[in-house]
């Protein structure tokens, strides 16, 4: 970091008569004091940027230019402020008011303003010798009896006409508290509001410490801090309406922290026959937003809750092909807790029901979560012994949407039973005849769970633990996958038999023996694994005989790793024998070592027909390499900085010089030492192409020298 110290000493240079004012730049001289941190003065040409202000803080420059500043060796520095430019400095900057002028270094903050003293204000004085820019005898009369008209004013002067006085403005009264926003009180008198804004813009309303854009508190027990309330009997109206374009924010939030009572996050009414209580908006097409977001703490809150006497309790429906119609989350770990409830007395109303209009993707008409080990992500009760009834009903269009979802955290997702020979434990069935349609699907975010278990108890006849079918030529028999842990796992303890074993009998189409996925950051899609302590066996194989095949082939679509291999015991954990081709870049964290090595690239000439080979640079030395082109002051010596962490990277410094457009007796006055070096010996001006070179001294390359000469291993 670099410092100023300013002292000034300003002297108008005007050399000028009466009828040749305007031909003399106005130049103003000022000295200074350049000095780094420590309060070393500071050598050699240094970019610094004038500006002048009409205030000590605040506001735009009204006049600046830029120097290079010549420091002699104690830092100190003069320049003649408006010699940049053709014309000096405009005698309006000083045409009224206090002047400050303000200096920055070069990719420095600019340092604190010093006032101007009254010589640079002569500019201006020079200016008043002139009427409208000519001198004062091109308006005296011939004569004094010569009563001829006035000669008319030089071309471009402007007449300038009275400017016309300030209303009066009657005396305001009254006093405020800092930050408070003001009230008019009466017509003439002014007090605090209730309105109180923070630094940084925020406004509260009974708080003087607001955390958002607006924020309302009250600390009634029964009072509101902020309601909407919609009267109308008619229309769409609503009572608070809230929407959010962030792909992670929320429309309406409501919290109820109160660990007791019947507490509500959000609570809206509506007299409206078509409106609407509380009504949330979240206009973002991408990210986890919601429209209405409500949270309780309390066991016996409701997040959120909704009560017909006749029709829907809570209903929800999307558009959208991978959210939810209706979600309810409770993260309660104890209790009979409930992510979604709902109850009603209506013979044909619907205890709980969601609807999803999204053709694609996966879409769901209600998903209910609860991480309760006796809780229920979503309960159904039909009490009814007779008809269709339902516990849980849902239905989806989408021929990827799934008519009902369970998912436990711990525990079971999805759970069924009977007693009927002829009935199901757990019945799905899904009539599409295309699409990625499934008749049963389950998950578990458990790490030991299961996202569907299947066991069969008889020890005779063909049984089957879990069976899967399909007649699509396209379509998987059976399919897993989970967020945590394997996708498809199976074992066996027969020397015949087969840990997972699958056939697909298709000679057309992309049909899988096996296809495994998985959703888990850690989990894997298929796994195979190799115990046998000796032999060439395989954790997984893979071969083909088509010109055009891939034995095995990884892909990663979603920003992480295709295909990742470690050996542990001392083997390698790759061997290629052939070429290999990497189309993307190649890192590696250890030492290359190679017989030859160049860059391919197009050829600039002919790219589309040729490429251009270039070999690298070898040396037995770890060396780095630093080049550059400096311009000699005017005592013909140059200051080269180098970057900050360029001493604690190299040691060991070679230097080659050579000059530009001339010769000279440069040399290296001062070694590298602060992460710079001097040059000196040459002409002002004059350019010196430089080279720096350095070996290698971090940790790293201390604890890994290249060996230069190594003996071969006798090939057994």
């Amino acid at each position: 970091m670099k410092r100023i110290g300013n002292s000034i000493c300003a002297a108008l240079l005007v050399f000028c008569s009466i009828s040749v004012v305007r031909a003399v730049p106005r130049l103003v001289h000022f000295s200074g004091t350049l000095t780094d941190a420590s309060g070393k003065a500071l050598t050699g040409v240094v970019g610094v940027t004038f500006s002048l202000y009409d205030a000590q803080e605040g506001g735009s420059p009204i006049w600046m230019e830029t120097q290079n500043v010549q420091a002699r060796g104690n830092g100190e520095y003069t320049v003649l402020l408006g010699s940049t430019r053709n014309d000096g400095i405009p005698a309006e900057v000083f045409a009224s008011g206090e002047r400050w002028l303000g200096v920055r270094i070069q990719g420095e903050a600019e340092r604190p303003r010093v006032l101007m003293t009254s010589v640079p204000y002569s500019l201006k004085a020079v200016d008043a010798e002139t009427l409208g820019g000519m001198p004062a005898s091109a308006f005296v009369l011939a004569g004094t009896g010569n009563h001829l008209p006035l000669a008319e004013p030089a071309t471009g002067s402007v007449a300038q006409s009275a400017k016309p006085a300030a209303a009066v403005t009657p005396d305001v009264t009254g006093t405020g508290t800092k930050n408070y926003i003001a009230l008019w009180k009466t017509t003439t008198a002014l007090e605090d509001s209730l309105l109180y804004q923070t630094a940084v813009g925020n406004v509260g309303i009974g708080t003087t410490t607001p955390t958002a854009t607006l924020e309302s508190v009250t600390a009634s027990a029964t009072g509101t801090a902020m309601l909407g309330s919609a009267t109308s009997t008619t229309g769409a109206n609503f009572g608070v309406a809230g929407s959010s374009a962030s792909s992670t924010g929320v429309g309406v939030q409501g919290s109820a922290t109160s660990t007791t009572g019947v507490n509500a996050g959000v609570f809206g009414t509506t007299t409206s026959t078509t409106g609407v209580g509380v009504l949330g908006q979240a206009t973002a097409a991408s990210g986890g937003v919601y429209g209405v977001y409500g949270s309780s703490v309390s066991p016996n809150g409701t997040s959120v809750y909704g009560v017909s006497t006749n029709g829907i309790g809570v209903g929800g429906v999307t558009s959208s092909p991978s959210l939810y119609g209706a979600y309810g989350l409770n993260q309660s770990t104890t209790g009979n807790a409930f992510g979604v409830y709902g109850s009603t007395a209506s013979p044909a109303g619907y205890a709980v029901y969601g609807t999803n209009t999204a053709t694609t993707g996966h879409a769901y008409g209600v998903v209910g979560t609860n991480a309760s080990t006796a809780g229920i992500g979503v309960q159904g009760s039909a009490s009814a012994t007779t008809g269709s009834t339902f516990g849980v009903y849902g239905s989806v269009v989408s021929p990827n949407g799934i008519a009902v979802n369970g998912t436990a955290t711990s525990g079971t997702g999805v759970a069924g039973g009977t007693t009927s020979p002829t009935g199901y434990g757990v019945y799905g069935g899904n009539a599409a005849t295309t699409g990625s349609a499934s008749g049963v699907y389950g998950t578990s975010a458990s790490t030991a769970g299961v996202g569907t278990t299947g066991v069969a108890t008889a020890a005779s006849g063909t049984n089957y633990g879990v069976y899967g079918s399909t007649l699509s030529p396209s379509g998987t028999g059976v399919f897993g996958t989970t967020a945590v842990g394997t996708g498809v796992a199976g074992g066996t303890s027969s020397s015949t038999g087969y840990g997972v074993y699958g056939g697909n009998a298709a000679t057309t189409g992309n049909a899988y023996g096996v296809y495994g996925t998985t959703a888990s950051a850690k989990g894997i899609g298929v796994r195979g694994v190799a115990t046998a302590t000796s032999g060439a066996n395989y954790g997984v194989y893979g071969t083909t005989v088509s010109p055009s095949g891939v034995g095995v082939e990884a892909t990663s679509t979603a920003g992480g790793t295709a295909l990742v291999a470690t050996a542990s015991g001392g083997g390698s954990a790759g061997v290629f024998t052939g070429n290999v081709t990497i189309a993307g870049n190649l890192a590696v964290s250890g030492t290359v070592s190679k017989s030859g090595g160049s860059f391919r690239i197009d050829h600039p000439l002919d790219p589309e027909h040729k490429y251009l080979y270039h070999s690298f640079v070898e040396s037995p030395d770890m060396m780095n390499i630093y080049n550059g082109v400096v311009m000699l002051s005017r005592h013909g010596e140059a200051v080269v900085r180098l970057p900050d962490w360029f001493g604690a990277l190299n040691s060991d410094f070679r230097y080659q010089l050579t000059c530009i457009g001339g010769f000279a007796p440069v040399f290296i006055a001062s070694e590298v030492s602060g992460n710079q070096f001097k040059i000196g010996g040459g002409r002002p001006g004059m350019k010196v192409s430089w080279q720096v070179t350095g070996i290698r001294q971090d940790a790293y390359a201390k604890e890994h020298r290249i060996p230069v000469e190594e003996d071969k291993t006798p090939i057994k």
